[in-house]
């Protein structure tokens, strides 16, 4: 059979006796693995054509938009389309996007039919890829074994090593930060319901999507970068520890304070009208979920707001016996298993909202609250004690003083004490303080940060 696949390469169409079994062979020389098919061509013969087997890197350098989606499609990848210079999924399908990404061409032609213009992105985790986007143009050297992926470049720059490297794995990742053995950040990791924008859709900032090596299979998921990668917790998994170590990421600590904020909003509403807001107990349940579905999207760690809403929680009902830590605990256990199965694109999405069209964002809860401080002052006699005496909604009350403290992100130069500087380079980059390297785009700033 090789011996028919390198007299047939060069050949587009050729015939073999009707007898030829359909099968499939290696061909180092075509570039990975082909299925032989036979179609009947005339008495006695057959037409052959060669067909790929699994996924491999396609050839759109020369083609539209729409005949590259269906390029993609063939090479085994599952395709949607998205608003040009966009990288959101559901940018024109919608919060659905997962279930709606194909291979059909039927599907794929009505949707560049209607949308000529968009863009090509590639569902990672139905296609069977796990995909390191690194973002540094200079490929650390303990991620040299991402040399073997397929990969597609992003930046019109040749020396550029930034862009999408591509695994074959049927296992899902935890998608976020990826980090080098020296503990910096050098790229993102993309699997599961994530997508990577294709050649040849436009960069959204300007650069140049391009294929590296097209034909050419993608290999399977190495050990070297394994060790680079996180496994999630379980779908439905109550493992509160695991949850904490898998989500550990994000600097969105507004977002938490948002959270506490609610709780306090749908305490108060309950304190003053029993048929408003919500208890304790559903209060804290209700952040708690949503507070772990924004940890699992990336938005701050998991430990972070489980701790804080401990600390709310046990603030909250001090001095009431039929509420303790043992009840807190359930409820996490609860939250964890649900956040373990929310869409992570469609949270997302939902984070991603301008403020006023969300209403579980920090500027919603605090015009809220601030928009029924005089009524909460005039009803303030009919508000059940919260915290050590004092009404939960109180703008005096100790425990939120404190949490406002710990959020704190502005603080006056008067309360800062004057220290010396100990210098990593004299002059120009003092140790344990925040440097910026500041330039044109592609004149090595990276490359300095990777090195350094």
């Amino acid at each position: 059979m090789l011996d028919q696949l390198h007299q047939l390469e060069s050949h587009p169409m050729t015939t073999l006796p009707e007898t030829q079994d359909n099968s499939q062979a290696t061909s180092p020389r075509l570039g990975g693995r082909f299925r032989v098919v036979l179609e009947p061509f005339g008495p006695g013969v057959s037409a052959v054509s060669f067909e790929r087997c699994g996924l491999y890197m396609p050839d759109v350098s020369r083609l539209s938009l729409a005949d590259a989606a269906q390029a993609w499609a063939k090479a085994g990848f599952f395709v949607l389309p998205i608003k040009a210079g966009s990288k959101n999924a559901g940018s024109l399908l919608g919060a659905g996007w997962p279930q709606r990404s194909s291979r059909d061409r039927a599907v794929i032609a009505s949707w560049w039919a209607r949308w000529p213009d968009a863009g090509i992105a590639v569902h990672t985790g139905r296609s069977g890829v796990v995909v390191a986007d690194i973002d540094v143009d200079l490929l650390p050297a303990d991620l040299g074994a991402l040399k073997s992926a397929g990969v597609q470049l992003s930046r019109s720059n040749t020396s550029s090593r930034r862009g999408h490297y591509i695994f074959a794995s049927t296992e899902t990742f935890v998608s976020g930060k990826l980090h080098n053995a020296a503990g910096i950040a050098v790229g993102e990791i993309r699997s599961g319901n994530t997508v990577i924008v294709v050649a040849p859709s436009p960069h959204a900032k300007g650069g140049l999507y391009r294929v590296v090596a097209p034909g050419e299979p993608i290999p399977p998921l190495r050990d070297q970068v394994r060790t680079f990668l996180r496994c999630p917790a379980k779908a439905g998994s109550a493992d509160i520890e695991v949850f904490k170590e898998s989500y550990n990421t994000g600097t969105h600590l507004e977002r938490l304070k948002s959270a506490t904020h609610r709780f306090r909003n749908l305490v108060a509403a309950n304190d003053l009208d029993a048929a408003s807001g919500k208890n304790r107990h559903d209060a804290m349940l209700d952040v708690l979920c949503l507070a772990l579905k924004e940890s699992r999207a990336g938005a701050y760690p998991a430990c972070v707001a489980l701790d804080r809403l401990e600390r709310l929680w046990l603030a909250s009902v001090e001095g009431r016996p039929n509420h303790d830590l043992a009840e807190f605990r359930a409820m996490s256990r609860y939250a964890v298993s649900l956040a373990g199965t929310d869409d992570i694109d469609a949270r997302r999405q939902i984070m991603a909202r301008n403020y006023g069209s969300d209403t579980r964002t920090a500027a919603a809860d605090v015009a809220n609250y601030y928009r029924n401080k005089k009524e909460r002052q005039v009803n303030r006699t009919k508000l059940e004690p919260a915290v050590n005496g004092h009404a939960l909604v109180e703008d005096d009350d100790d425990f939120w003083k404190q949490l406002d403290d710990d959020e704190k992100v502005v603080q006056s130069l008067d309360e800062i004490s004057p220290e010396p500087l100990r210098w990593l380079w004299k002059g120009w980059i003092p140790l344990g303080k925040v440097s910026i390297f500041e330039g044109e785009s592609e004149v090595g700033r990276a490359m300095i940060n990777t090195c350094g």
